[in-house]
């Protein structure tokens, strides 16, 4: 994502997945493509080591899943029970999450503004 600004605009008006692990905004982008946003605090998750992982997983499945996302601005912010939560169930959460941003906005709908 390109800065601030993108991160304050989904917080405020984009739409919100929760899971257990993460909370998910997501919005139209005018971008081409996905974009991919993260966020973890130190208050959240106080280890870099696990912030890093964290970051990493997140990516990792955004990477995996991109040819089946629409052209929107998402935001990945960790929740706290992320950190003791292990690989596979947080890439089975994001794949999950993934496939809720898909079903919302539709190929043929993804560019029209929110």
């Amino acid at each position: 994502m390109c800065g601030g600004n993108d991160y304050l605009r989904l917080f405020k008006s984009g739409r919100r997945i929760r899971t257990a692990c993460f909370n998910v905004y997501t919005g139209c982008s005018p971008a081409q493509a996905p974009r991919l946003g993260i966020a973890v605090s130190k208050r959240n998750v106080a280890r870099a080591v696990d912030r890093n992982r964290l970051k990493r997983i997140a990516r990792e499945s955004f990477r995996l899943h991109l040819d089946r996302l629409p052209p929107n601005d998402i935001v990945v912010q960790m929740n706290p029970p992320a950190r003791l939560t292990g690989n596979a169930e947080l890439l089975g959460m994001l794949a999950a999450v993934w496939g809720d941003i898909s079903r919302l906005y539709p190929t043929s709908l993804a560019n029209l503004p929110d």
